[in-house]
């Protein structure tokens, strides 16, 4: 082996040597930092649902200044949820059991079954 490549296979290995290093004290500041959060949690007797109940209440001040997200517009900071009527859009296609689809994204499991049975899309349409 030239003497270079030696010199490259044993850089190699400090270099690993010195990032498993590094690993092992990155995951140790972690648990110090996790233990000290937790600590501090015990002490004020918060749990993460303050914490998520908290983020809420902070985004909800942010301002009203508006952030445009697809169609739908929104306080900068608000979170657009599943149940926030801007985003729902009406069903387009039903089937005989009453179950919907508005047509956007991946076709469910019941209008994929029905257009491999050689039914149109169109079948479905609501009236």
């Amino acid at each position: 082996m030239p003497a270079n490549l030696k010199s490259v296979i044993k850089q190699i290995e400090e270099l690993t040597k010195r990032a498993e290093k590094l690993r092992i004290e990155e995951a140790a500041k972690i648990a110090q930092a996790v233990k000290s959060i937790k600590e501090q949690m015990r002490k004020h007797g918060l749990t993460v649902a303050h914490l998520s109940a908290a983020g809420s209440a902070m985004k909800a001040t942010v301002g009203k200044s508006m952030v445009k997200v697809g169609k739908a517009t929104a306080k900068a900071g608000s979170a657009l949820k599943a149940n926030d009527k801007r985003l729902k859009v009406k069903p387009k296609y039903r089937n005989k059991k009453g179950e919907t689809w508005a047509g956007r994204g991946k076709p469910p499991r019941w209008m994929a079954a029905e257009l491999k049975a050689g039914k149109k899309k169109e079948d479905f349409l609501i009236k």
